[in-house]
């Protein structure tokens, strides 16, 4: 039996000269940073590397006492978002996390929640309301 030699083909459909090429290629991908930005005015927020699980997951469906449910995603750092007004506790998600309302520092429009305790914070930020865009 003859040995079977994988092609990878490029966009164009033409395939890469040799494994070595195309090894280079991928990793190269792999290095792109995928940022999380405001869908409304593409300010950067955060980076995809800054994903974590609180209670066991990243992604939350979450309602509010209006019963509005929002998508939430939970990351480490997050830049250009406001908190406003001060923390609290009442009606949190996420239980021994007080919650802050985060805007968009560009353009104002409510990205999520700044989550704190005495231990630790997180950011709670509304997928609906952010873009993933590669750098280029």
């Amino acid at each position: 039996m003859k040995n079977i030699i994988p092609i990878y083909l490029k966009k164009d459909n033409t395939a890469w000269s040799d494994p070595v090429s195309y090894t280079k290629h991928k990793k190269k991908l792999q290095r792109r940073k995928t940022y999380y930005c405001c869908k409304f005015c593409r300010t950067k927020i955060t980076l995809s590397k800054y994903r974590i699980k609180v209670l066991g997951k990243f992604k939350h469906i979450c309602a509010n006492p209006h019963g509005i449910l929002f998508e939430v995603g939970c990351f480490s750092n997050a830049s250009n978002c406001i908190p406003v007004e001060k923390p609290t506790k009442e009606f949190t998600w996420f239980p021994g996390y007080a919650w802050q309302i985060l805007v968009c520092a560009n353009c104002l429009n409510h990205l999520g929640w700044l989550y704190t305790s005495s231990k630790s914070h997180f950011f709670g930020l509304i997928l609906g309301n952010l873009t993933q865009e590669e750098e280029k």
